[in-house]
């Protein structure tokens, strides 16, 4: 059995809320260096993000202590 990845829909979205926590979303996009609606489109489930962005976001996962699992 393969290990689920916390990019998997439908579990991004909920993890990318997590992370980006009290933060509005223009926030949060201008610290990833990403377009409001791409961080849009991951938290409503309709795209996942690219390798590079999912570095980005565990990177902020990580100091903000937030877990991925």
């Amino acid at each position: 059995m393969s290990k689920i990845q916390w990019w998997s829909q439908p579990r991004c979205a909920e993890v990318v809320r997590r992370i980006r926590g009290r933060d509005s979303q223009e926030t949060f996009a201008r610290v990833l260096g990403v377009r409001i609606a791409a961080l849009s489109r991951w938290e409503n489930g309709h795209t996942t993000p690219t390798p590079v962005y999912r570095r980005l976001l565990e990177d902020a996962a990580r100091r903000r202590k937030v877990r991925l699992s």
